[in-house]
């Protein structure tokens, strides 16, 4: 009886979770985050295409 119990009071609490605000927000988030890595990456490329053709990482092997 009491495992049952539990058992509907854990699919309320997910119930309840899947119907709040939270998920929303939570989804929101995220769609933020693939532009963000995106255009993190692009600076990361960028930045190290530049640093290469400077002649900065065949300096740095030679040191």
């Amino acid at each position: 009886m009491a495992q049952t119990l539990f058992k509907l009071f854990f699919t309320q609490r997910l119930a309840a979770l899947a119907s709040t605000e939270s998920l929303r927000a939570i989804r929101e988030g995220l769609l933020w985050i693939l532009p963000c890595l995106l255009v993190s990456a692009g600076f990361l490329i960028l930045s190290g295409s530049l640093g290469q053709g400077r002649g900065r990482a065949s300096s740095a092997g030679a040191v």
